[in-house]
């Protein structure tokens, strides 16, 4: 199905024979790692799902590794690639998430 987008009528029908011009996109234009950092994963995998839908991603979760902190639970703590990395064919992104939130009582810092 296409859907035709007259620019000066909005949606319309086109009458047979006349020029129709047509703009497609290659998806979306990514070339540099971003800052996920303090995101929630599951916020960055539906970015990336978004970006990239079911083509051949050019970067990609990779290894998650796990780590006790107080920020809350699924909050990226660091990654790999850096923000701001160039984007080569298949990226890997590694990153490090919360596991568990950790409190600590005085009693236990004393």
């Amino acid at each position: 199905m296409v859907k035709l987008w007259n620019k000066n009528q909005g949606r319309a029908g086109v009458k047979a024979g006349r020029k129709v011009t047509l703009y497609l996109s290659k998806g979306a234009i990514l070339d540099k790692v971003g800052e996920y950092v303090t995101r929630n994963l599951e916020q960055v995998r539906e970015e990336l799902q978004t970006l990239f839908g079911a083509q051949n991603p050019i970067i990609e979760i990779d290894t998650i590794t796990y780590a006790f902190d107080e920020s809350p639970i699924g909050t990226i703590l660091s990654q790999d690639p850096t923000p701001g990395t160039q984007l080569s064919h298949n990226t890997k992104l590694n990153l490090l998430l919360v596991r568990v939130k950790m409190r600590f009582s005085k009693k236990f810092l004393s």
